[in-house]
């Protein structure tokens, strides 16, 4: 059985403005419930290295990310 989510395990670049912008993360999870725009939460996690927080992972709207290349 193939996987449910196509998002999953996929390299994504947050595009939304604020101190995580431009960052690259991993699509984790895909929450359950929809925001105000329609769209799915995601739970993404960093891919960049911090040592005060590593593997940080932080759930955001569908919107505020692209798929990176």
């Amino acid at each position: 059985m193939g996987n449910q989510v196509p998002w999953l395990g996929i390299s994504v670049t947050i595009v939304k403005a604020g101190p995580y912008k431009g960052y690259k993360a991993i699509v984790k999870n895909v929450l359950p419930g929809h925001t105000i725009s329609g769209n799915p939460r995601l739970e993404i996690q960093f891919l960049h290295l911090d040592p005060s927080s590593p593997f940080k992972i932080i759930a955001v709207d569908y919107d505020d990310v692209v798929e990176s290349v």
